[in-house]
């Protein structure tokens, strides 16, 4: 997003923490959050706004901007609902079903128009794909594929994970895209059970200074189908596989 500051995970938070601490001194502070439109996933834009109220206390505004329908709505409207009241609670504000076009002169301003008064403006990047040559790409350099991860126009390569088009990027999303690729060439090269095409399944960590919280299918569940909200990737078989793994001998020859 033009002239706001880019957060990249780790990398970018030594630059939004020195920002922080010139806004304390600030008698009503206001930080927008916020996060273009395109592949990403959506979850740290939330642990920011959500730690920095915790940093600045109340007499700060936050907003978000974001282009979704309602808080973090891609793992069900339990979980929105959940991640609603605690932005309530919190006194923060969103601004929901628009994206955010440029920040200059103290405003950020919207791809429709809206004009939002900020101090500062932290936005996540907007991702691009890594172009893999003799592979074919979409218009943001991701690989396109089916349902099944075949890739376009290939009858024998397939793809999984972040560098696909699939516009949600998230490593517990990888995993399950694993798993129909695997079930999919098994199926061609075998004559195995077909898959069903991917759907994915959205499970999450939302990390807060008051704790973790699951958010989608399985966080209250201890059963089968249940997950650890302490593990921030869920894989069907990875997530269990690394808590058992003893973490010397991961990727040695063994």
């Amino acid at each position: 997003v033009p002239g706001a500051m880019t957060y990249i995970w780790q990398s970018g938070k030594k630059a939004v923490t020195e920002a922080l601490t010139e806004l304390r001194d600030r008698e009503q502070p206001h930080v927008v959050v916020t996060m273009p439109e395109g592949g990403s996933w959506p979850m740290p834009l939330y642990e920011l706004a959500l730690l920095i109220a915790d940093e600045l206390g109340s007499g700060a505004s936050i907003s978000i901007v974001t282009p979704e329908k309602s808080p973090l709505d891609l793992f069900g409207s339990e979980a929105s609902a959940k991640v609603t009241a605690l932005l309530r609670d919190r006194n923060i504000e969103t601004v929901l079903e628009t994206a955010p076009a440029e920040y200059r002169d103290g405003t950020l301003v919207t791809v429709d128009g809206q004009q939002i008064e900020a101090d500062i403006a932290i936005a996540l990047p907007l991702l691009d794909g890594r172009r893999v040559q003799g592979l074919p790409s979409d218009e943001q350099g991701f690989i396109p594929v089916d349902g099944f991860g075949q890739i376009r126009d290939h009858e024998r390569e397939f793809a999984a994970g972040d560098a696909t088009s699939f516009p949600v990027k998230f490593g517990g999303l990888a995993t399950e895209q694993a798993d129909i690729v695997a079930g999919a060439i098994a199926a061609a090269a075998w004559g195995a059970t077909a898959p069903e095409p991917f759907k994915p399944v959205y499970r999450g960590t939302l990390v807060t200074d008051d704790g973790l919280i699951g958010l989608g299918p399985g966080a209250d569940s201890s059963g089968p189908y249940g997950w650890d909200p302490a593990e921030k990737v869920h894989g069907k078989f990875l997530t269990p596989f690394l808590k058992a793994a003893d973490p010397a001998t991961l990727g040695s020859e063994e």
